[in-house]
């Protein structure tokens, strides 16, 4: 009989991981602390922090307004962002000195990163949004080696003035 349940748990946990997560773990690596949710470490964090994100599928439209924080994938690419609420960008700046990189961003009808701040970094990204990149009020950011699939602005600059903007792959589609 226990060898029946413990063969039959052995097989649902087999199919559970090689069926993938909803989302991965969210690391403070300052603070040593986990997190279900992207939006919660960054919540949790201080100026200075950095984020890193484990591969998985997140849910979630972020904001990030505390100062020189670097939010990261662990592997480029494999950490998709899908906002919860379309109409609103999936990634909002209003912190200096953000870094993000290495995310999938997909499924905005809105912007997948929105930037309304100064020295960020945005880079090495997959953005497929109705509108890729816009900075508003930005100076001295750097956007570079992003791939951009956009059926709008690919990268769109408001008021701004001295960024860096190179080595990025645009699709308009």
């Amino acid at each position: 009989m226990y060898r029946k349940v413990f063969i039959l748990l052995l097989a649902a946990f087999f199919v559970a991981a090689l069926s993938g997560t909803a989302s991965g773990a969210v690391y403070n690596e300052r603070k040593g602390e986990v997190y279900d949710t992207i939006q919660g470490a960054l919540d949790d964090c201080g100026p200075g922090d950095s984020i890193r994100v484990d591969d998985g599928t997140y849910t979630e439209n972020i904001q990030i307004d505390k100062e020189n924080v670097f939010l990261t994938s662990i592997n480029r690419g494999a950490v998709v962002i899908n906002p919860v609420d379309p109409n609103r960008p999936v990634i909002s700046v209003k912190a200096a000195g953000v870094g993000i990189r290495g995310f999938n961003i997909t499924g905005g009808n809105d912007y997948g990163i929105v930037v309304n701040a100064s020295n960020c970094t945005v880079s090495r990204n997959y953005i497929t949004t109705a509108g890729g990149i816009k900075l508003n009020g930005s100076s001295n950011s750097t956007i570079i080696y992003n791939t951009i699939t956009s059926g709008g602005d690919a990268i769109d600059l408001i008021n701004s003035s001295g960024n860096l903007i190179s080595r990025n792959i645009i699709t308009l589609r």
